[in-house]
């Protein structure tokens, strides 16, 4: 008897792990769908959301449109909005095309990759799972995907690039811990390529084709030429300008103004890195790997304004 006592306490120890699974077998109250809270609207169709689903009921005796402007837009698989939408923020799981005047007033998040018709704005954070394409006179924040681009791109660029030579470090520059130190301004001359990581105390302007291989820094403004390359990370104390076709492999950081030449390229698909600056302003078919943030504002440039660049 005490053999089968001790038996069934035994048994009955090792069952109590599974006590709560045999509970919800019998007796299921955890098998329906969670609770929404009213403050969210959803729509599983390729549309935005019915008018029905806004709640009609004001806190605090604000119109039936401007409470339903205010709630979150969350939408699964694709999305298509209305020209002119306004909302404070928008998520959607799949692609996402935003149309002429859209705006967002706080967060854009979209799984897949998301198309933004000219003349919409985004403020606060704005991200893609994959491709982020900007229109034209779009206004931007902080932009985040794998591959954010601009515009169309521009084939009335010219493709003619000095022909690349290697020259000696400047003259009287500061050679330390394997980077070079140039007192006062630098100008490095069409298609050389200096082998370096630079540092210059002044300005600093790379001819059209020219290339450092290494990081750079200028306490002043930068200024890359027609397809200059940067194989670092790039950062300006003042204004930064990239020329069309210019490429810089890392970050590209000013504390002044960033602009972004035609069809200008920032970081790598398997090197993500950041465009920051207090303005930005990039013409259309610049590419960023990436993040791009503007402390202050940052645009997309007109068609318009992106010809009379290149002309």
């Amino acid at each position: 008897m005490t053999a089968l006592l001790l038996l069934g306490a035994v048994l009955c120890w090792l069952a109590l792990p599974f006590l709560p699974a045999i509970h919800e077998a019998l007796r299921p109250h955890d098998d329906g769908a969670l609770p929404i809270s009213e403050r969210y609207q959803e729509d599983l169709r390729l549309a935005t959301p019915a008018a029905d689903d806004a709640p009609t009921q004001r806190a605090d005796g604000r119109p039936d449109a401007d409470l339903a402007r205010d709630l979150p837009l969350i939408v699964r698989h694709a999305y298509i909005g209305a020209v002119g939408q306004s909302a404070d923020e928008i998520r959607v799981s799949g692609m996402a095309r935003l149309r002429t005047g859209t705006t967002v007033r706080r967060r854009l998040q979209v799984g897949g990759s998301v198309e933004v018709d000219p003349g919409s704005v985004l403020r606060g954070s704005a991200e893609a799972g994959t491709h982020f394409w900007l229109g034209p006179d779009v206004t931007f924040e902080r932009v985040h995907a794998p591959t954010i681009e601009v515009g169309v791109g521009s084939a009335t660029l010219s493709d003619v690039i000095p022909a690349p030579f290697n020259i000696p470090v400047p003259e009287g520059a500061d050679l330390r811990a394997g980077r070079a130190l140039i007192r006062g301004d630098l100008t490095v001359p069409p298609g050389a390529r200096l082998d370096v990581t630079l540092v210059v105390t002044g300005t600093l302007t790379l001819g059209p084709g020219a290339h450092v291989t290494g990081d750079v820094k200028a306490h002043g403004d930068v200024t890359l030429g027609h397809g200059a390359a940067v194989g670092g990370n790039l950062f300006a104390g003042n204004d930064l300008t990239l020329g069309d076709r210019a490429t810089v492999a890392g970050a590209a950081v000013a504390e002044g103004v960033l602009t972004i030449g035609a069809s200008a390229r920032i970081g790598q698909p398997e090197a993500l890195t950041t465009a920051t600056a207090r303005e930005i302003q990039v013409a259309s078919g610049a590419r960023i790997h990436g993040t791009l943030w503007a402390e202050a504002t940052g645009r997309t440039l007109s068609m318009t304004v992106a010809a009379d660049a290149v002309a």
